[in-house]
């Protein structure tokens, strides 16, 4: 019966105008409408540096340092970052953050909730509002007071973006005894 319906509406002639009007964005959205560029599917690069690997260890500042893709473009306001964690670790309500590369008034303003393992934020720019970060940047933040997670095995911290949703992973293990100052480079993704 289905098919007798669509074979009659296929029969039938209806003038149809149709009107395509230019899409219009806002300057700071702009680069959305390119077509030049392909959809993102690369991932960062990723380095994690740990003022403690202790296991359970709490106030530890884990220093950040990633590159976006060369299509990972993150708008102001929009693009996100997200971090995740091992199984155990938690994450402070933080804020906002501010990067320490670029040193240009960028910050990651954390909208997650506290004592999670998974942190979100979005990029936000105080000094040129409508630019966020560019492809192929250069991205160093720190995020203080980490509850490390309680597991004494490999563990590794991922990071992925609005643009690179691949994630990439940084491993480090875990001790009982006292360990400063380590750092873990990208072991994949």
């Amino acid at each position: 019966m289905l098919l007798a319906a669509s074979a009659a509406l296929t029969s039938a002639s209806v003038p149809v105008s149709v009107t395509v009007l230019p899409l219009k964005l806002p300057p700071r959205l702009a680069w959305l409408a390119t077509d030049s560029e392909p959809l993102p599917t690369d991932s960062v690069t990723l380095n994690v540096s740990l003022s403690s690997l202790v296991a359970g260890a709490p106030q530890v500042d884990y220093t950040i340092d990633f590159t976006t893709s060369a299509t990972g473009q993150l708008a102001d306001g929009y693009g996100t970052v997200t971090f995740t964690a091992p199984s155990g670790t938690q994450f402070p309500a933080l804020g906002c953050v501010k990067l320490t590369l670029p040193n240009d008034g960028t910050y990651w303003c954390m909208n997650s909730t506290s004592g999670t393992r998974v942190a979100t934020g979005y990029i936000s720019r105080t000094n040129t509002p409508g630019n966020g970060l560019s492809a192929s940047q250069a991205v160093e933040l720190t995020l203080r007071g980490v509850t490390n997670s309680g597991l004494l095995t490999p563990q590794s911290l991922s990071v992925s973006t609005s643009s690179d949703t691949v994630a990439s992973s940084s491993t480090f293990t875990t001790t009982t005894g006292r360990a400063t100052n380590l750092s873990a480079g990208r072991q994949g993704t």
